[in-house]
């Protein structure tokens, strides 16, 4: 039977006499199938305990497109390989040699690590350009001969997936994985609308500044009250992008957040600009390692033969993968995915990075079925992740080495990151027994992590998961919390959850 909620006999937290009444007076088992009546969609759930046996189930091996809930896969694997203190290093290295008036014969290069965080402020890339200033001014080079050089060939030159959607591309959350990052992959557009409906709208490329792409504005102003459409179709086979879509004539001054699919050349041109404010010219400019280079690539030094001047570290992996599930960060879930393929599988490819998930997985004694991942974030639809298969993997990665740090790095729903207004009307004291990672797309609402029952000091792991929803967002938002304060419910026995 596929749809059955149901305990065995030696886990009494969700025995089946238990599950009676939620908040509603209705039955897990048939809120669940209203649900599923009422918004046309299909709901799987698996809550496993802290061993990783079943507690309850509904459409549990049901292979469902998870969104961001792929996110805990992908993290969860990286803490596990590359240990929650890892960092990122960015190194400054230079070929050639300094004369005695203090002349860089060669190319200064940044050595990218694939650091994620990498200048992702204005106000960390102020402080991050004068660490690497002052090294190379103690180093003795006043002046480059050569070029500035962004080297991000760490990783492949792939930054998404064929899997994603032409829409996505363009997009803030579009930002892909680099061996050389900047201001997390993105840039800010300033959008003002015209004075007519049918004109251009004004736009404005505002940080960072990348003058050597071409950027057409094909947009236009729409009616009063009329939906912002405005995308960035690009590319990391081009420099050239256009935007395209609606802007309404009341809309004001916005920002659009979108993505920079060259920040190893953006890194360099900006650190190269910060030199010659500072006194160090380079005579050739700034350039990267991939499709910007004007030189033969056997005319790049290797990395082996540079010298080196100072290296720089991220934050320890641990606060990236907070950052990463708090904020649902994609470049950043992208560049663990491709990390710990680098890291275990000798490659960052996502060729790699599939194929060391996969065998991680298998290592870890979890059966993959209804598991089929293609990128990091879960941006892709062509992810698919069984409710029993996260539950499971859920606990394992409770009970690892790793367990505490990935499990402090979900939020808190109703208090932090991208669950902050989730089950807002449960007591705090409830719902802050819960940790979890949200995902959503067009039709598609799921939530997974752990809750801390009454009276039990190990959490059980729970996956919740609604695809195919052809209604308004909000409804089904509404009628999964509901299913979640019953699934709190029944771990509170005796409790009165909501305010």
């Amino acid at each position: 039977m596929a749809n059955k909620i149901f305990s065995h006999a030696f886990s009494a937290l969700l025995a089946l006499s238990a599950i009676t009444a939620n908040v509603h007076g209705q039955t897990l088992a048939d809120l669940i199938k209203d649900t599923e009546m009422r918004e046309g969609c299909i709901i799987s759930l698996a809550v496993a305990d802290a061993g990783g046996n079943a507690l309850a189930e509904w459409n549990a091996d049901y292979p469902m497109v998870p969104a961001s809930t792929m996110k805990t896969v992908t993290t969860g694997l990286a803490l596990q390989e590359l240990g929650s203190g890892f960092r990122f290093r960015t190194s400054i290295a230079y070929s050639g040699y300094t004369d005695s008036l203090g002349t860089l014969h060669g190319d200064l290069y940044i050595i990218g690590g694939a650091d994620p965080t990498l200048a992702s402020t204005r106000k960390k890339q102020d402080s991050l350009f004068s660490i690497w200033g002052n090294a190379i001014k103690s180093a003795g080079i006043d002046s480059i001969a050569g070029s500035v050089i962004g080297d991000a060939g760490l990783f492949p030159d792939e930054m998404a997936p064929g899997s994603w959607e032409w829409g996505d591309l363009g997009t803030y959350y579009g930002a892909g994985a680099s061996g050389l990052s900047f201001h997390e992959n993105s840039i800010s557009i300033r959008i003002i609308p015209a004075e007519k409906t049918g004109q251009r709208p004004y736009a404005e490329q505002i940080y960072p500044e990348t003058p050597w792409m071409h950027i057409d504005n094909l947009s236009t102003t729409g009616p009063r009250w009329s939906p912002n459409t405005i995308l960035l179709y690009t590319s990391e086979l081009s420099p050239v992008a256009e935007i395209r879509g609606s802007y309404p004539i009341n809309g004001g001054i916005n920002i659009e957040e979108c993505c920079n699919k060259y920040p190893a050349m953006t890194c360099a041109y900006h650190f190269d600009r910060y030199l010659a404010a500072n006194g160090i010219n380079s005579l050739s400019g700034p350039m990267d390692t991939g499709r910007f280079t004007t030189r033969d690539h056997s005319e790049f030094a290797d990395r082996d033969s540079l010298r080196y001047i100072i290296t720089t570290y991220s934050e320890p992996l641990s606060s990236i993968v907070a950052k990463t599930n708090m904020e649902s960060n994609n470049m950043y879930a992208e560049t663990l995915f491709k990390m710990t393929g680098l890291q275990t599988g000798g490659s960052a490819s996502y060729e790699t990075a599939i194929k060391t998930a996969g065998k991680l997985l298998e290592k870890m004694g979890i059966d993959t079925k209804g598991y089929r991942q293609t990128d990091g974030s879960g941006l892709s639809r062509q992810n698919l992740v069984s409710a029993r298969f996260l539950s499971t993997f859920l606990s394992k990665t409770a009970a690892g080495p790793e367990g505490k740090a990935f499990i402090e790095s979900l939020p808190v729903p109703g208090h932090e990151g991208t669950l902050k207004h989730v089950l807002k009307d449960v007591k705090p004291e409830y719902s802050s027994r819960i940790r979890a990672k949200s995902g959503s797309m067009s039709g598609v609402r799921c939530y997974a992590g752990y809750i801390f029952p009454y009276n039990q000091e190990k959490p059980v792991a729970f996956a919740l998961m609604s695809n195919n929803h052809a209604g308004k967002g909000s409804d089904m938002q509404k009628a999964i919390e509901e299913i979640l304060k019953a699934l709190l419910a029944e771990l509170m026995p005796g409790k009165s959850i909501v305010l």
